[in-house]
């Protein structure tokens, strides 16, 4: 049985694919599409009411950033913050077997295995280009390719760079906006009610 699940909303199949594929392996995950629909719920007021407001918190969150991960019980941490991972220099040939040159680029640092997620999920590449062929090791990508298609290689490594980078910071920022929003939803509902009061007596 899976410790955790990974909502994705029901308007987006695409990131549902993505996340599918890349949690396949994980018997303690498992990725669903949202099943709620908009129609009142035939529950009445008192019911509504007793459910857990953790249910609230994840429809927020789900519509901020297009999925939830919901763990029982335990706070997701936020994804591990770094700077833009960048290129420190050309391709370094360091074997060659026949055609093949195995070859490396330093980067800036390490990254992070979510940041290295979005690097391999992009529909940027082609037969012979793609992100999961390339593999990090300390501070160096590391691929294999013939001589002609190196410098293709280069350009197609600088935008998945570019990208990861992006879509990692973005990521890391609607983490940030979800824990916000998930933090408000925690807190006393009496708290929330005499402040809202107080920010519409002179509506």
């Amino acid at each position: 049985m899976p410790k955790e699940l990974i909502i994705v909303a029901r308007d987006n199949p695409e990131l549902y694919e993505t996340l599918d594929a890349q949690y396949a392996h994980q018997p303690d995950i498992e990725v669903v599409l949202d099943r709620r629909v908009n129609e009142e719920s035939a529950a009445t007021r008192d019911e509504r009411q007793q459910r857990d407001r953790r249910s609230h918190q994840e429809v927020a969150v789900l519509a901020m950033q297009g999925y939830v991960r919901v763990q029982a019980g335990v706070a997701l941490p936020l994804p591990e913050e770094h700077p833009a991972i960048t290129r420190l220099g050309p391709p370094t040939p360091r074997q060659v077997a026949d055609s093949v040159f195995t070859l490396t680029i330093t980067i800036s640092q390490y990254p992070s295995k979510t940041w290295r997620d979005f690097f391999v999920q992009t529909k940027d590449k082609t037969i012979d280009l793609s992100p999961d062929r390339v593999r990090f090791y300390q501070n160096y990508m590391i691929f294999e390719s013939e001589e002609k298609l190196v410098p293709m290689w280069v350009q197609f490594i600088t935008r998945w760079l570019t990208s990861a980078n992006e879509r990692y910071a973005r990521n890391l920022r609607y983490q940030r906006q979800a824990r916000v929003v998930q933090q408000e939803f925690a807190r006393d509902p009496n708290e929330r009610l005499r402040e809202a009061a107080e920010r519409f007596k002179n509506l």
